[in-house]
């Protein structure tokens, strides 16, 4: 099934050029709890492509892939990439997604 995702001009190109490092392989999306709070980080790693992928969106020449249990997190994120001098990295937002801390839990 495909999934939603809204894709900045700036992280598709980014993803095109990751592409040509990685052939033949999918960039897997994965969400994983950070600390006590809440936080939750998006985790992205490139594997063979799946046969069978239940969740995905072909952007360009990349197939971002997530499983049946992180889909309620992927589906309707918005995914962008910063480029500085300091640091590059996708950004992925998703409005039921907790990615800054709380705090301490009461």
């Amino acid at each position: 099934m495909s999934l939603n995702l809204s894709i900045s001009a700036r992280a598709s190109a980014a993803l095109e050029r990751l592409a040509r490092q990685h052939p033949g392989q999918d960039l897997f999306i994965s969400v994983e709890q950070e600390c006590g709070c809440g936080k939750m980080a998006y985790h992205l790693e490139w594997k063979p492509k799946a046969e069978a992928a239940e969740w995905f969106v072909e952007v360009g020449p990349v197939r971002l892939v997530t499983s049946e249990g992180f889909r309620d997190a992927v589906d309707g994120a918005d995914i962008d990439y910063h480029d500085s001098l300091m640091e590059k990295k996708f950004i992925i937002r998703h409005p039921r997604v907790v990615t800054e801390c709380q705090g301490p839990r009461a």
